[in-house]
């Protein structure tokens, strides 16, 4: 069905923070420093490469200083896609030529070509028409999608559902179902390794150990628990094998026997003690 943990699920769960996961769902370009004059342009340069086919959701560009707008001197910024010996095809392209830009403050590229491909170049240029403008530093971000974080959490995904497939009803959002709680734990405590992995963390460090290796590795034991329990130790929805939408936990419950007369004891006594004659032995318990 779809995809159990999302962008906005994992960071609402994880314990990475919201600005670490940005930096590894974007492509980001980055430039501390103003053009030297208007007229100076920026030639094509590279600045990331695509991960995971798939489309482009945004391309955004803050500035560190406004831009007036002008209709005949104004900065064309252009983010291209550049396979291997072939020639650049333009993603997106921000102009300063109809509208002021300000400072600090998100703006959206036009889209030209959402479409990317593992393995693109990811590149910027900035060009000028008439006597152009000096475009302030700058940072563009080029967010995919899948990114990292949607191509892990698919990834670990699928090794969830395999190995729960066989006692479990899976995937467990079907027609509309609430993924289980523990589902969603187990997801996001290997998605954040991953992330982690990624992004880097001191393995040495016994505080990072707790929080995001060991975390996964009790993950990847109940989910192998999990799979194989014969009683049912988690509440998830059996497979269509057993009865489906039925608990796989089995619930137990007390064996008891009553006797309101006080002779029955003594007359099932005697009929125990015979068939134990008969038998040439004592019951098995």
């Amino acid at each position: 069905m779809g995809r159990y943990l999302d962008i906005a699920g994992f960071k609402s769960r994880t314990i990475m923070p919201p600005a670490d996961v940005d930096r590894i769902i974007r492509s980001r370009f980055e430039r501390n420093t103003a053009d030297a004059g208007a007229s100076t342009a920026m030639p094509e340069t590279k600045f990331g490469e695509v991960v995971v086919t798939g489309v482009v959701l945004s391309i955004l560009a803050v500035f560190a200083a406004a831009i007036t707008h002008d209709a005949a001197n104004y900065a064309t910024l252009t983010v291209y896609k550049r396979t291997a010996g072939g020639a650049p095809t333009a993603i997106g392209s921000l102009s300063t030529q109809t509208a002021d830009i300000p400072a600090g403050v998100p703006v959206a590229f036009t889209i030209a070509s959402d479409t990317i491909t593992a393995e693109d170049a990811l590149t910027l240029a900035i060009v000028k028409s008439g006597t152009g403008v000096i475009v302030p530093a700058v940072a563009v971000d080029v967010r995919p999608s899948p990114n990292y974080v949607e191509a892990a959490s698919d990834r670990e995904q699928a090794y969830l559902e395999a190995r729960l497939r066989k006692r479990y009803d899976i995937p467990f959002d079907k027609d509309g179902r609430v993924v289980p709680e523990a589902v969603l734990r187990w997801l996001e405590a290997l998605v954040t390794r991953a992330c982690y992995g990624r992004r880097g963390f001191n393995p040495t460090s016994e505080q990072d150990a707790e929080i995001i290796l060991t975390r996964a590795t009790t993950a990847e034991a109940e989910i192998k628990e999990a799979s194989d329990s014969e009683t049912g130790l988690f509440d998830l929805p059996l497979s269509q094998g057993a009865v489906p939408d039925v608990s796989g936990v089995t619930q137990a419950f007390p064996l008891s026997y009553s006797e309101q007369s006080p002779y029955v004891a003594f007359d099932r006594q005697v009929c125990d003690g015979q068939q134990e004659d008969s038998q040439g032995r004592g019951r098995g318990s």
